[in-house]
């Protein structure tokens, strides 16, 4: 008997599904090594003692080496931007190939907000897949969580969709798109400074730690984009 081939629509609706499942059991992984702190929203600032503060970044330093492969020394970043010019191209750095930690034109998530390149005031980020859990880890180690953050996002995703009402910094929109597979998906992130300056960072990567830790992916990162003098529009 022949079997007829499944509709336009059937196939849509699984292919939905198999990204969801699939996205979900990445998720899950991340969140079963996820550090408590992580998942409970920013307190607001309060007077800590020295000590209370080496405490902290000793803590966060230690998590940082149980959950990143690969720590590359703050305060780089602006120099290796500079010497990639005028290209400013660059690879994701593998966590499984050593000769690539150090290689001038790779690059960690946690360079991408590297004090170095300003001072972040706020970030957007546009992606289809979005591991929220990953995601707000690198903000954490680069000790930037608090700040305000707006993530676009095409995957379905309950905690994303609902991530407001737990960190009120945090704002999420799903854009709607007709098949998650054979279309054009935004992958890009906005970086806001407080002299009031942007900068822009084109990339292939999804926004969880597969893509990030052992995949090849690309990156283009703009120059420091001053803002528009009063009166241009």
């Amino acid at each position: 008997q022949k079997r007829e081939a499944p509709s336009t629509s059937s196939q849509s609706n699984l292919q939905k599904n198999d990204m969801k499942d699939f996205f979900k059991d990445r998720a899950s992984a991340f969140k079963a090594k996820d550090p408590e702190e992580m998942k409970a929203p920013p307190t607001p600032p309060k007077s800590e003692s020295s000590q209370q503060k080496q405490a902290k970044e000793r803590a966060l330093e230690a998590a940082m080496k149980k959950f990143l492969p690969v720590i590359l020394p703050r305060g780089k970043m602006a120099d290796k931007l500079k010497n990639a010019a005028p290209y400013n191209m660059f690879l994701t750095t593998i966590s499984d190939a050593p000769q690539t930690h150090n290689e001038p034109l790779s690059v960690t998530f946690q360079e991408l907000l590297d004090p170095s390149l300003g001072e972040l005031e706020s970030s957007v980020q546009f992606n289809f897949m979005v591991d929220i859990a990953w995601l707000l880890a690198q903000y954490t180690f680069a000790r930037c969580r608090h700040l305000p953050l707006h993530i676009f996002y095409g995957s379905d995703d309950k905690e994303l969709e609902e991530i407001s009402k737990k960190l009120p910094n945090v704002m999420s929109q799903k854009v709607p798109i007709p098949t998650p597979i054979g279309c054009h998906h935004t992958k890009m992130m906005f970086f806001f400074y407080t002299d009031k300056s942007m900068r822009v960072v084109v990339s292939t990567a999804n926004l969880y730690e597969d893509d990030w830790h052992n995949r090849t992916e690309g990156l283009w990162i703009s120059e420091k984009l001053p803002s528009l003098p009063d009166g241009i529009s």
